[in-house]
């Protein structure tokens, strides 16, 4: 993957094909770089003068100004107003041969200031880094991409609750306090100052679970949970970050419900978020609810997913519901109606009037998700332990009347995420103790694997054993990060890199050797590959959160 930045005005585009609108605010500034941006045009030019006054008609025109146009004014563009076209040209434009004005090439001159690769978008400068290199604060240079030598201490007590990374290479991370009743906190990181020094309360004494954090711009951040306790006295609360300080609690699901659990929460990468839970009625029933959140506009108010009649009490309940961004501001909901396996799904779109069944439903396990890339792919997934089964969703076709089974294998976790280019990724341990990857690709990777079928898996890590906590994260085909936990004691988190090439690196401890135990991971990764992992590890009998960085 190329990472880039425009550095004419000292700004970031991002280079991936597919990668949507860069989410939450858009890359910070690096600097501003004097990259040149095509020829100085300053509308002069040089009459050639004899000592004695006269004029000297150089180009032989007649008019004496020796600009060869014939009228007499100098500039050389015939029209006699004295001024040059390239004045007339608008910024990042110049004067071409045949007098039309083109976009400059700033990558002309010094490679546009770029350590490595350069390229011309629209007339601004954008620097580029190879497979295993990333971009300096500076938006120019280039270094091998490298984790950090130690972990940070980011809290010394708590425990873990949600990570939320934007392409820009922000981050914000949510902890649970230990104590029953206190406060919950986050704390905030930035791409060019790093991890902010203090933590960010969120004013409530509750006993949180079940948290979704949402970062949707350099100042702007959403969460939302579910206070702990009996199902009839549980119920769904929501807080938006400022940049400086989180808003008083609101309640978000619908006032007479008798309960609300299981609340998710996720960012189109675009200023906006989608959410949905599980409401109980006076039959103490679950039903499937969502709203979505705009940035500067606030929540949009609450919406049942479901459309149907539970008249019966034996009749099938929505167990629960998943959510996942399509971009171009619309979002997927898919829930899981059944009591039994094997699961029963169906979906709606948020602009769609009603939901609509799922047929031939992927028949594996008793568990269901939704993953989406932001770009309009997203997979329908159901599986166990053992085996994963997925429905392919575009925008502009629905879903996918095949359904994309794997092979059995020792431990599988199906797949949370959609890379930039519409593949899935899953991890598995096979039969010899293999960490592997697999992809299932967006398109045909030759005529004997079709779209829609698991592609060779990648080996990772040898005599494994059994790993949890087993996540991956891409940001298109070339960058892509795994972590897990290990299952011997005492137990450690590890990860790999991609590299174009190159293949995955030898795994790495991340968390401390201290002989004690990690627990909690998360993993996100921004939209030049840099990757931030958070977890937790006992120290002195406290449980604390650590950060370590791929960059």
């Amino acid at each position: 993957m190329l990472c880039a930045a425009a550095v004419a005005a000292g700004g970031c585009a991002s280079l991936e094909s597919g990668t949507p609108d860069v989410d939450d605010g858009g890359r910070p500034d690096g600097g501003d770089l004097d990259a040149d941006l095509g020829p100085h045009m300053d509308g002069s030019t040089q009459d050639g003068r004899v000592e004695d006054g006269a004029r000297a008609d150089a180009a032989g025109d007649g008019d004496g100004d020796g600009d060869g146009d014939g009228d007499g004014d100098g500039d050389g563009d015939g029209d006699g107003d004295g001024d040059t076209d390239a004045a007339q040209c608008e910024d990042g434009q110049v004067l071409s041969g045949e007098g039309e004005c083109v976009d400059a090439d700033p990558c002309a001159t010094d490679n546009g200031g770029c350590q490595q690769s350069c390229l011309n978008l629209g007339g601004v400068a954008a620097c580029a880094c190879g497979a295993g290199f990333r971009l300096e604060a500076n938006d120019r240079d280039c270094r091998p991409a490298q984790w950090s030598a130690e972990p940070l201490l980011l809290r010394t007590s708590g425990t873990l609750a949600a990570l939320s990374v934007a392409p820009s290479g922000d981050a914000m991370v949510a902890i649970l306090p230990t104590a029953t009743g206190a406060n919950f906190f986050t704390r905030s990181y930035s791409r060019l100052n790093g991890w902010a020094a203090d933590s960010d309360d969120v004013a409530t004494s509750m006993n949180v679970n079940a948290v979704g954090l949402a970062l949707l711009g350099e100042s702007e951040a959403v969460l939302l949970w579910h206070n702990s306790g009996p199902t009839t006295e549980s119920f769904i609360y929501s807080s938006t970050w400022s940049g400086s300080a989180w808003s008083a609690v609101a309640r978000r699901d619908v006032e007479n419900a008798d309960g609300a659990y299981s609340p998710k929460l996720r960012s189109d990468g675009a200023g906006r978020a989608g959410a949905v839970w599980v409401t109980w009625d006076g039959m103490i029933r679950p039903h499937i609810w969502s709203e979505i959140y705009a940035s500067g506009t606030g929540w949009l108010g609450a919406q049942p997913v479901e459309d149907f009649e539970v008249s019966e009490p034996s009749a099938p309940t929505s167990s629960h519901g998943s959510v996942a961004a399509l971009g171009d501001e619309r979002f997927l909901f898919v829930i899981d109606r059944g009591n039994d396996a094997p699961v029963n799904l169906w979906y709606r779109r948020d602009d769609e009037a009603s939901v609509t069944e799922l047929t031939g439903n992927p028949q594996a396990g008793t568990s269901s998700s939704l993953v989406s890339n932001a770009s309009g792919t997203a997979f329908a997934i159901t599986g166990d332990a053992a085996s994963c089964r997925a429905r392919r969703y575009e925008t502009a076709s629905g879903f996918s009347a095949e359904t994309i089974g794997s092979a059995t294998v020792t431990k599988a976790v199906c797949p949370d995420v959609v890379d930039q280019s519409g593949d899935g990724l899953a991890l598995w341990v096979d039969e010899s103790n293999t960490l592997q990857l697999s992809r299932l690709p967006a398109a045909s990777v030759s005529a004997s694997q079709p779209a829609g079928a698991w592609d060779a898996p990648e080996p990772i890590a040898s005599e494994v054993s059994v790993a949890f906590s087993m996540l991956a994260v891409s940001s298109g085909a070339e960058d892509r990060v795994a972590v897990w936990r290990t299952a011997t004691a005492p137990a450690a988190i590890m990860a790999s890199a991609y590299e174009a090439g190159e293949g995955w690196s030898e795994p790495r401890r991340l968390s401390l050797d201290n002989g004690e135990a990690a627990g909690t991971v998360f993993i996100g990764i921004d939209a030049q590959g840099n990757a931030v992992v958070v977890f937790e590890q006992l120290a002195s009998s406290q449980e604390r959160v650590y950060a370590v960085h791929l960059r």
